[in-house]
C-alpha cells in the first residue's frame, strides 16, 4: 500500500516538474527549463533595474531644466512689471 502512495507521489512530482519547466514556458513563448537560467534572469533583472534608474535620472534632469526655465521666465515677468 505504501508503494502505491509513493508511486502516486512520484508521478505527481514528475507531472508538476513537466508543467512548470516545459508546458508553462512553451505556453508563454519562453525557453523551456527556466530553472537552469536563473543567473540569466538575475542579470536581466539587474539590467532592467539599471535602465529604469537611468530613465528616472534623465527625467529628473529634464524636470530641473524646466524648473530653471520657469524661474527665468518668472524673473523676466517681474522685471517687466517693475519697469
Amino acid at each position: 500500500m505504501f508503494l502505491r502512495y509513493l508511486e502516486f507521489l512520484v508521478i505527481a512530482v514528475v507531472l508538476l516538474i513537466f508543467a512548470t519547466q516545459v508546458f508553462v514556458p512553451m505556453w508563454r513563448g519562453t525557453k523551456v527549463f527556466p530553472i537552469f537560467r536563473s543567473k540569466q534572469r538575475q542579470l536581466e533583472s539587474q539590467l532592467t533595474e539599471l535602465r529604469e534608474d537611468a530613465q528616472a535620472a534623465e527625467l529628473e534632469h529634464v524636470v530641473e531644466e524646466e524648473r530653471g526655465r520657469v524661474t527665468d521666465l518668472r524673473g523676466k515677468d517681474r522685471r517687466k512689471a517693475r519697469s
